[in-house]
């Protein structure tokens, strides 16, 4: 059974790809970022895989996956998400929060499965509607934390 975090991650990626996507027989590039290393990620992307296969994709065939890891340095995550973004994936998943990303692209679309602070961070306009190229799940972190509370952006629109 698909647990529903696997499924919005997966159906995300999917609905930010045009229209032709689906017509098109091509290989689709997925951009994945995280700041943790690739074993601590292993089960992130297999649910992401299990999503796709049951929405019928399969990897190598359809999709591959360019997974970027910083491995817990947090001074790697810029230089990372920049080698990722000029590598112009079709869309980037990215677990973790990063404020990069919305500084380096505004036509790639960026799927964000558990970020903290997206509007604080400057890659999405609120929280009801991300709006420009961004989406995704956030956590309440930042509302439960004294410190992100305090610098918390609240958009004109919420």
């Amino acid at each position: 059974m698909t647990t529903r975090r696997e499924f919005l991650t997966a159906g995300a990626a999917l609905a930010l790809l045009p229209p032709s996507a689906y017509t098109q027989r091509r290989l689709w590039r997925i951009g994945y970022l995280s700041g943790g290393s690739a074993e601590s990620n292993a089960g992130w992307l297999d649910a992401f895989r299990k999503g796709m296969v049951d929405l019928g994709w399969s990897e190598a065939r359809e999709y591959v996956i360019d997974a970027r890891y910083a491995d817990g340095n947090a001074a790697a995550m810029a230089r990372l998400a920049a080698e990722l973004v000029a590598t112009q994936p079709d869309v980037i998943l990215t677990v973790v929060d990063t404020p990069d990303l919305g500084r380096l692209t505004r036509t790639i679309p960026i799927v964000f499965t558990l970020a903290a602070d997206p509007v604080g961070n400057g890659y999405a306009k609120s929280l009801q509607r991300p709006g420009a190229n961004a989406t995704g799940l956030s956590s309440l972190t930042a509302d439960l934390s004294p410190d992100l509370a305090r610098r918390r952006v609240v958009p004109a629109d919420g």
